[in-house]
């Protein structure tokens, strides 16, 4: 599968956070399994093929919870700042102009 065909279940907004996440995989030679938002914020699976000399796969799973955490403060729809929002029980990474158009109020 073309890791950059990968179906992602998420915003456009994580773009910045993603595409580099599946250019370094696609070059250690991994597969990316799932792209999502999952509690309000990224996740991001994949699975390491070929060696895994001198930890460079644990680097990259470094890289990814990074991301991941990044992602607590990025609009998951548009890329701007963003806050941890609630909408009942759904949870969102929004900024403030897409919680207020989309009913989320309450930070999470």
């Amino acid at each position: 599968m073309d890791n950059e065909k990968v179906y992602r279940q998420c915003g456009a907004g994580w773009n910045s956070l993603i595409d580099p996440l599946v250019k370094r995989c696609t070059e250690l030679g991994g597969i990316v399994d799932e792209i999502k938002e999952k509690y309000g914020t990224l996740r991001f699976y994949f699975t390491p093929l070929g060696p895994a000399a001198d930890g460079l796969w644990d680097a990259f799973q470094d890289i990814v919870d990074q991301a991941e955490h990044e992602s607590h403060w990025v609009c998951e729809l548009c890329g701007k700042r963003g806050y941890g929002m609630r909408k009942g029980i759904w949870l969102k990474t929004l900024c403030n102009e897409h919680s207020l158009e989309l009913g989320y109020k309450d930070r999470a």
